[in-house]
């Protein structure tokens, strides 16, 4: 039997929190386990620690006199028995093991934060570069494709077309990022940058309209299964098949796109909206015959 687990809005909202708290955590424990080892492969004479409640110890190295020395006691140990007397020297060495831990922890968290794309799906593990196969990543698009067609096709209703037109800008931007990166071609990756340029300001406009008629419907804020596969192609494609896979890519979602802006500015339910398909459905026409320029120069 199946099981399957929605993520409430709470948690998809604090997850980058809960990420970075795990890291931190994770971070720690290998600090102390690094500790205690070298504090068992040190052949010196080692004073015990007792925990309050007596369950565990921990067994702590005294190093060579540096200094004053402190006796410290913990609460709820027997004076005498459970202290533990640390040098100036060891406990400048703990001070600056623990500062290190917490920035490398800080470090992790905010790189962490900083590659996490917030358009991909929660969970989401892309392939690493060069790890695809380019013949089942070929299979994979046309597929998808093939899906996206049917899909634009049927969309007659505002919020089909919201979420179809958001969710192309979101793959075209993320790609097209990818593609300033990746790509080999100079000409690519100009082509690139004007995609992420020209479909973020086309989905600005989609949102000033809604919000301009009171719509409820927000355009989504991560991409959809489709789409998060085609991205993972771009990202785990070799070097050498990557041009071509982000033209061919560009390719079939522009005609895909085009579809869906002629077909709701001809049947679609709201006319401000329709009127904001017809108007795009060029720009798209525009964005189509340079990809396929620059495939068939490719090629």
């Amino acid at each position: 039997m199946a099981f399957s687990y929605e993520l409430t809005r709470w948690e998809v909202e604090r997850w980058p929190v809960v990420r970075c708290l795990t890291r931190y955590l994770c971070l720690w424990i290998i600090w102390s386990i690094g500790v205690v080892t070298q504090s068992k492969a040190t052949p010196t004479q080692t004073t015990s620690i007792v925990c309050q409640n007596n369950a565990m110890q921990r067994s702590r190295s005294e190093l060579p006199p540096s200094g004053a020395i402190e006796s410290r006691f913990f609460p709820g140990t027997k004076l005498g028995t459970n202290s533990l007397t640390l040098s100036t020297s060891e406990k400048s060495a703990m001070k600056k093991s623990h500062l290190l831990s917490a920035a490398a922890a800080l470090s992790l968290c905010l790189s962490g934060n900083l590659n996490a794309d917030p358009v991909d799906q929660t969970g989401n593990v892309s392939p690493a570069a060069g790890t695809s196969n380019n013949t089942m990543s070929a299979v994979k698009d046309e597929a998808g494709y093939a899906v996206g067609v049917v899909s634009a096709e049927m969309t007659t209703t505002l919020q089909g077309f919201v979420a179809a037109a958001a969710t192309s800008d979101m793959y075209e931007v993320e790609a097209g990022k990818i593609a300033e990166a990746r790509a080999q071609d100079p000409q690519i990756k100009a082509f690139a940058e004007k995609m992420v340029k020209a479909h973020t300001e086309s989905t600005d406009k989609l949102k000033s309209l809604l919000v301009a008629m009171k719509s409820n419907i927000a355009p989504p804020a991560q991409l959809d299964d489709r789409r998060e596969s085609m991205i993972d192609e771009l990202r785990g494609a070799k070097d050498a098949d990557f041009d071509a896979r982000y033209l061919t890519q560009q390719v079939d979602a522009h005609k895909e796109a085009l579809i869906l802006m002629h077909g709701y500015a001809k049947d679609g339910d709201v006319p401000s909206i329709k009127k904001f398909a017809a108007k795009m459905a060029p720009a798209v026409q525009s964005h189509l015959d340079m990809a396929e320029h620059l495939a068939k120069a490719g090629a």
